[in-house]
C-alpha cells in the first residue's frame, strides 16, 4: 500500500502516477459521519449526489511551533 503522505510535495504529474499505481480505497459516510485521515494523503471525493451542501472542518494538530 501507497503512503502518500511520506512522498512529499509532488507535481500534478507525479500524483497522476501514484494515483496510477495504487489501489483504490473507498470510504463510505453518511450525513452526520466522522471521516479522520492524515491530511496529506492523495484523496479525492465524487460529485455530491445531494442538492444540499458538503460542511467540512479540517482540524490539524502539530507539534511545530
Amino acid at each position: 500500500m501507497c503512503q502518500s503522505q511520506s512522498l512529499g510535495i509532488l507535481s500534478e504529474n507525479e500524483q497522476d502516477r501514484v494515483v496510477a499505481e495504487s489501489e483504490e480505497y473507498i470510504c463510505s459516510a453518511k450525513s452526520g459521519d466522522l471521516l479522520v485521515m492524515r491530511p496529506h494523503l492523495l484523496h479525492s471525493s465524487s460529485k455530491g449526489t445531494e442538492l444540499s451542501h458538503r460542511r467540512i472542518v479540517h482540524i490539524e494538530y502539530s507539534s511545530f511551533q
